[in-house]
């Protein structure tokens, strides 16, 4: 028998404090107790990369988030978790990275600090998840690529369901750039698409 899927101990810390941050500890410990997750209440994982957290716990709790906030409700939270976990990896936990992102970014071209902040986005990714994405490069827009994401496992939905990855992204590039840039699940692994494929512009938005 395969052995379980885990997660890296800092993704799921990181979770739990982006929800915190949103909803308050209230909701955040709501949002346990819906998902059979009480053992995460005031109890929250050692931010480091061992990956000692059941797949099934992190999808757990993002399926509670659907099912309490709704659809239409928990697209809009997702969007602002996805942009949260990225403003406290920053803020908190990466800050000497951080520095050297903003010193390599300071003289190169907008698309050039979108594809550093992208390749940031995979590394940190793959580190905690240990599944690949592929990043291409065309000439108006990024692809992100990602072909086992555990928002859309074993999903099925009418609508893209990875809003916290699009949250992710468009925060990412925001902060290195200092421009908004259109960030849009065109694909999803839960409308049937082979792989869960982000779009990003290299456009700035007005």
């Amino acid at each position: 028998m395969p052995e379980a899927k885990r997660v890296s101990n800092y993704a799921m810390r990181n979770w739990l404090e982006s929800t915190e941050s949103i909803l308050g500890a209230n909701g955040l410990k709501s949002v346990l107790n819906h998902s059979n997750l009480k053992k995460y209440i005031d109890n929250f994982p050692p931010p480091d990369y061992e990956m000692q957290i059941p797949e099934e716990d992190f999808r757990g709790f993002f399926n509670s988030l659907m099912e309490l906030f709704g659809e239409k409700g928990s697209r809009s939270l997702q969007l602002r978790m996805g942009r949260e976990t990225v403003r406290i990896d920053i803020e908190k936990y990466n800050q000497r990275l951080v520095k050297a992102i903003l010193l390599a970014a300071r003289l190169v071209p907008e698309t050039k600090k979108m594809r550093l902040i992208l390749d940031r986005y995979k590394e940190e990714y793959e580190r905690s998840y240990h599944d690949s994405i592929d990043i291409q490069e065309n000439d108006d827009h990024f692809l992100v690529i990602q072909k086992a994401c555990f928002m859309s496992e074993g999903v099925t939905s009418q609508v893209s369901v990875c809003g916290v990855l699009v949250g992710a992204i468009e925060y990412s590039i925001e902060w290195v750039t200092g421009h908004r840039h259109k960030v849009e699940e065109i694909e999803c692994r839960a409308m049937g698409h082979p792989a869960d494929v982000f779009r990003i512009s290299k456009a700035v938005e007005e």
